[in-house]
């Protein structure tokens, strides 16, 4: 939407989104979600905003945005870095800024991923935005195992069933697209 009266460029959004957006300071892009806006200053980012979910996460991957307050909200504005994730969740109305891989967040735009030697913990981390899901892992150990592999079309079900192939794990859908992931028991061979 542009704004003729003040050439203002704005996106309201509810779900997830990655943007390439070319620098145009005489016409401000913002993009609404319904706790906190983005300012754009010419950059590269991804937003995920979905209703059903506790966090508004927003990730910065090349240039600069500003996080501003939507109404209703006591968010502080704030300006992000390559490389910064901003994170306000709904529930407690608390916010936090933190520095992330950043290629990660945007990796569920793609037709085809492709996983070599990714630990698991990063592995979860791009299932969590290609699919909108959440992950509990019960048994942080499980954090630190290597995957190799690819996904192309398959949904999450099908996802996790190839990775339980190599890795010794189990998992239970819960509500509000949670998923509990736990260690399953390495099965021992005992010869009489």
């Amino acid at each position: 939407k542009i704004d003729p009266s003040n050439k203002l460029r704005e996106v309201f959004l509810k779900g997830e989104g990655w943007f390439n957006i070319a620098k145009m300071p005489q016409t401000p892009f913002i993009v609404h979600t319904d706790k906190y806006s983005v300012k754009v200053h010419g950059t590269v980012f991804n937003i995920k905003a979905y209703t059903e979910n506790e966090n508004v996460v927003t990730t910065l991957q090349e240039g600069s945005i500003e996080i501003l307050p939507e109404k209703g909200t006591e968010i502080k504005p704030v300006m992000l870095v390559p490389g910064q994730q901003f994170s306000y969740n709904k529930r407690s109305a608390t916010t936090s800024l933190t520095n992330v891989n950043s290629s990660i967040t945007s990796v569920w735009k793609e037709s085809e991923i492709r996983f070599e030697n990714k630990k698991f913990i990063d592995l979860l981390k791009i299932l969590e935005n290609k699919y909108n899901v959440e992950f509990k892992v019960s048994d942080t150990s499980l954090l630190n195992y290597h995957y190799d592999g690819s996904i192309r079309n398959e949904n999450i079900i099908q996802v996790l069933n190839l990775i339980k192939e190599t890795l010794p794990i189990k998992y239970q859908l819960l509500n509000n697209n949670v998923i509990q992931i736990d260690k399953q028991n390495e099965k021992i061979n005992l010869k009489p």
